[in-house]
């Protein structure tokens, strides 16, 4: 097995920052850190970058890392079939922003980017919803507002799920919107990436990172975050 650590390649103007500066941070995953793969690339461990433990593991029907996917950086293909990343219980509270640098390439309704619960009723998510080419934070079965993302396209998708009567997605580098009012307060718990839990709905989708705060995200500590995301990636 071979194990994936370069910390290099931050970008012009964003070596003096990391996602672990900010407080709070609770998930840290990143394509060049932490992988553990097989010869032929498969991933069967992307290790958390936090300093929390919480690692994504996954002994059989492993994602595919791949270099260069994105302005040179690697990432982590899921196949769309049977390909799946889970953490145990993180015991992670609310309030809860997630990052997350992705690119579909597919898209078909319903197929989650990532899910956190404890049952198939009770969960947070982000998944491709309504047509192609939207995505939307769920709430277990409320949902919050769509933004739309190419199929072929990096971006960033910030969700807030703040569990005080609203949760809202936004795209790149545009402004925090309100979303709908919050349908559970059940805590995020039992990870995935690439689809729900219990091994179902998979979407064929390439990570790149994946970051989550049990705080809320704003001002200067928001722009050096994704000004951290886009001279890594370039994508807006």
């Amino acid at each position: 097995m071979l194990t994936v650590t370069n910390a290099s390649g931050f970008g012009a103007g964003s070596a003096a920052f990391l996602p672990t500066d900010i407080a709070g941070i609770e998930i840290w995953l990143r394509s060049d850190l932490g992988i553990t793969k097989d010869a032929s690339d498969f991933v069967s461990s992307w290790a958390d970058q936090s300093g929390n433990g919480r690692d994504f593991t996954q002994a059989t029907n492993k994602p595919l890392w791949v270099d260069s996917l994105v302005n040179s950086h690697s990432g982590v293909r899921f196949d769309g079939t049977n390909d799946i990343l889970m953490s145990a219980s993180t015991g992670i509270t609310m309030p809860i922003h997630v990052f997350t640098i992705f690119n579909a390439v597919s898209w078909v309704i319903n197929e989650f980017v990532w899910w956190a619960g404890n049952t198939v009723t009770t969960g947070k998510d982000l998944i491709m919803q309504s047509s192609s080419p939207n995505y939307t934070s769920n709430d277990s079965v409320a949902q919050g507002n769509t933004v739309s993302l190419e199929v072929g396209t990096w971006g960033l998708i910030h969700q807030i799920f703040d569990n005080a009567g609203a949760f809202s997605t936004s795209l790149n580098d545009d402004a925090d919107v309100g979303g709908s009012a919050e349908n559970s307060a059940q805590e995020p718990d039992n990870w995935a990436l690439g689809a729900r839990f219990n091994l179902a709905w998979f979407s064929n989708v390439e990570i790149a990172e994946f970051v989550v705060y049990d705080a809320a995200i704003t001002g200067a500590d928001l722009t050096n975050l994704k000004t951290y995301f886009n001279s890594r990636y370039a994508i807006w």
